[in-house]
This record gives C-alpha cells, sequence and structure tokens, in this order.
C-alpha cells in the first residue's frame, strides 16, 4: 500500500511541474563602499503551459536590494522576461567574508491550487 502511495503522490507531482530557468545563474561581486548597480535577470517558461512568476529575493544583503520590476508577469511556453533589481551597499558591512543572497523568481499558484516551482 505504501507503495501504491509514493506512486500516486509522484504521479501528481509530474503531472504539475512547470518548467522554468532562471539566467544568470549568479552573480559574484567583491565589496565596495557606498556601491550602487543596477542587474537585469531572465526567467523562461520552458514548459508546455502557461505560468505566472513573481520575482522574489532574500538572503544576509536582502536590506540592500530593490526589485526595480515587483509585479508578476504571465508567461506562455519559450516566452522569457526580463526583471531587474538594484544593489545598494552601504559604506561599512558588519561581518566580514561571503554574503549570499537568493533573488530568483516562485510560480505563482494556479486557481487549480496545483502548483509550486521556485527558481533561483
Amino acid at each position: 500500500m505504501k507503495e501504491a502511495l509514493y506512486l500516486l503522490v509522484f504521479l501528481l507531482l509530474a503531472v504539475s511541474v512547470n518548467a522554468i530557468s532562471i539566467t544568470p545563474a549568479s552573480i559574484s561581486l567583491d565589496f565596495e563602499p557606498n556601491f550602487r548597480g543596477t542587474y537585469p535577470f531572465y526567467t523562461t517558461n520552458n514548459g508546455d503551459a502557461t505560468t505566472t512568476v513573481q520575482p522574489y529575493f532574500g538572503g544576509d544583503l536582502e536590506k540592500y536590494i530593490d526589485l526595480v520590476t515587483k509585479d508578476p508577469v504571465t508567461l506562455k511556453p519559450g516566452e522569457t522576461a526580463q526583471f531587474k533589481f538594484t544593489l545598494r551597499l552601504p559604506s561599512a558591512l558588519n561581518k566580514p567574508g561571503i554574503h549570499r543572497t537568493n533573488i530568483g523568481v516562485a510560480e505563482v499558484p494556479s486557481d487549480t491550487g496545483i502548483s509550486g516551482a521556485i527558481v533561483a
């Protein structure tokens, strides 16, 4: 019975997965006091169904990030959308070392309630 339940859950998940990708995969920057820069990133709907995505961010430097593009975007199969974020660093950081911050897109749940992909 357990095997049947796992198979059922797997099949339900396989039907509800949409393929979205994001580029660039990462950006590495060295700290510069009072640095300010705006960067684009792109998300593509590689699936076969229309999907809506919402940009998000979080992590060590999230208080220094502003999303220029904040609204959800609906993408048809094969379509790509551009989002932008601005990074405004302070004159100094309290903690030395590597600081990781994720910026990505999350799939907005559909009316059916079956959805959920996050790409960072």
